[in-house]
């Protein structure tokens, strides 16, 4: 229903207002031992540490957009998520996640 007609087996939808944003954005990944961290979150793929850990390497990540693309995910734009996200909430939909909505546009 919501994500019908498409190959990608990720789909990834931001409002327009943040295109710009992500990708002109430059971030930077930092790596770890696994040493020191425990699963904080499975399904995200979320672990933490309670202790103070130095990073073995850091690696700069640009090109954002390309970067998403080159990897196969559908990335679609719309002007706000509020009805998107109430439509899939609503629905028996279980295989989503909605991160940082608190910066979606409300209506």
């Amino acid at each position: 229903m919501f994500f019908n007609n498409t190959l990608a087996d990720i789909i990834v939808i931001v409002e327009n207002d943040w295109y710009a944003r992500i990708d002109q954005q430059t971030l930077y990944k930092y790596q770890f031992e696994d040493e020191g961290f425990e699963v904080f979150d499975k399904t995200a793929g979320y672990y933490i540490s309670y202790q103070t850990v130095k990073p073995v390497g850091i690696e700069k990540v640009d090109r954002l957009v390309e970067r998403l693309l080159s990897k196969g995910i559908e990335l679609r734009f719309t002007p706000n998520l509020c009805p998107l996200r109430e439509s899939i909430v609503s629905s028996d939909f279980k295989e989503f996640g909605i991160h940082r909505f608190n910066n979606a546009k409300r209506l």
